[in-house]
C-alpha cells in the first residue's frame, strides 16, 4: 500500500513539475515574442499582423483597414515588392489575381 502511495506521489510531483516547466517555458516565449514586436519597424509590425499573408496585407492596403495607410503605402509596397520578388511563382503567377496585386504594388511605388 505504501509502495502505491509513494508512486502517486512521485507521480503527481512529476505532473507538477512538468505542468511548470511547461508554463515557464510559455512565459519566456511570450516575452520573446514581445521584445521581437517591440524591435520591429512599422512596416514589419504589420507584415507581421497578418502572418506574412503577403495577399492579406495587400487586401488591407486597398480596403483600408490598414492604419495611416496614405503615410506608409509607398514604403510598404516596396517591402512587399522585396517578399513577393523573392518567390519568383509569386510575383510572375499568370493568374489575374496576382496580375493585379502586381500591378497594385508597381501602381504605388511609379
Amino acid at each position: 500500500i505504501q509502495k502505491a502511495k509513494d508512486k502517486a506521489i512521485a507521480l503527481k510531483l512529476k505532473k507538477e513539475a512538468e505542468y511548470k516547466a511547461q508554463k515557464e517555458a510559455e512565459e519566456k516565449a511570450r516575452i520573446k515574442r514581445e521584445q521581437e514586436l517591440a524591435s520591429m519597424n512599422p512596416i514589419d509590425k504589420i507584415i507581421d499582423s497578418f502572418g506574412d499573408d503577403v495577399t492579406k496585407v495587400i487586401n488591407g492596403m486597398k480596403d483600408g483597414s490598414i492604419e495611416n495607410i496614405d503615410d506608409i503605402k509607398v514604403e510598404l509596397a516596396v517591402k512587399l515588392k522585396s517578399i513577393m520578388q523573392k518567390d519568383s511563382k509569386q510575383w510572375d503567377k499568370a493568374k489575374q489575381k496576382a496580375l493585379k496585386r502586381k500591378e497594385y504594388i508597381e501602381s504605388l511605388l511609379n
